[in-house]
């Protein structure tokens, strides 16, 4: 007689690393003071654990809004990321 016993634990996993991330976050807002390398650090953080790709949008009241941070997985694709159109209704803000 055999027994198997399986368990779930995507939500655990899931868990887990976003504490991880939320941590690595927390260090890094204490630590910087750059906040140009501060925001490409925190593009990094969610690659690939979370996000094929991430982008920080930063608004400035003579610029607009711009992509300042931008990763991807894939290193031959981050200039793609970067490019990507911004979230419909951004660009209003300008």
């Amino acid at each position: 007689m055999a027994v198997s016993v399986f368990h779930d634990i995507t939500e655990l996993k899931r868990a887990e690393i976003t504490q991880r991330l939320l941590a690595e976050a927390g260090e890094m807002l204490a630590r910087d003071l750059d906040t140009q390398a501060l925001l490409r650090g925190l593009a990094r953080l969610p690659v690939p654990a979370l996000a094929d790709y991430t982008i920080i949008y930063q608004f400035d009241p003579a610029l607009g809004v711009t992509a300042t941070g931008a990763h991807h997985a894939d290193p031959g694709r981050e200039h793609r990321a970067a490019g990507a159109p911004m979230f419909h209704g951004v660009g209003q803000y300008r």
